[in-house]
């Protein structure tokens, strides 16, 4: 009698290991919703732009290639090299007050040289740096990083995509699949 009920407690305790009750929360990425809106720069089947920011304006900067990452749609982003400062664009994304713990994720390339990925945290007129990635490989790469942040009402999180910049040889660099999620 024992032993049955023995055994059937194991079972259970390894059921419930198994089910994953007891890992540790933080390291779960809810990845049902992604706060960066058109993060494939995509819409309705052709390359987009839309809540991103360019800077400087000049569009003849940025291009959509089919070059993509793996499940990375149809279309990424491919920002042309500067002589100065470098071409970029920027989207804004507002964070959940009641949640403090987040995951920022892109996949990204570069021709020739190296560019910028950051993101920043915009308090009132005060932008201050929590992220970045320098990108130097010309294979398409997974750049993600966790990042803790209690938001105050107002603030807002910026995601900077930054082209290379030399005066030597042109080179581009490409970017896919931005996301921002909430860590449970």
């Amino acid at each position: 009698m024992y032993k049955i009920l023995n055994l059937k407690i194991f079972a259970l305790i390894f059921l419930f290991v198994l089910s994953g009750c007891g890992k540790d929360p933080v390291r779960y990425v809810d990845n049902s919703i992604n706060l960066v809106s058109n993060s494939s720069f995509e819409e309705n089947g052709t390359g987009s732009l839309k809540n991103w920011t360019l800077s400087p304006l000049d569009a003849s900067n940025y291009s959509f290639v089919n070059d993509v990452p793996k499940n990375g749609g149809s279309y990424s982003l491919a920002i042309k090299e500067s002589w100065g400062i470098p071409n970029k664009v920027y989207t804004t994304v507002i964070l959940p007050t009641d949640k403090s713990q987040f995951r920022f994720s892109i996949w990204s390339k570069v021709e020739l040289r190296s560019c910028k990925i950051w993101i920043g945290i915009q308090k009132s007129d005060t932008l201050i740096q929590q992220v970045q990635f320098i990108v130097n490989q010309t294979a398409w790469t997974n750049y993600i990083s966790d990042f803790n942040y209690s938001p105050s009402a107002g603030d807002t999180l910026k995601v900077f995509l930054e082209g290379c910049s030399s005066s030597l040889q042109a080179s581009r660099s490409f970017f896919d699949l931005c996301k921002i999620e909430v860590i449970n």
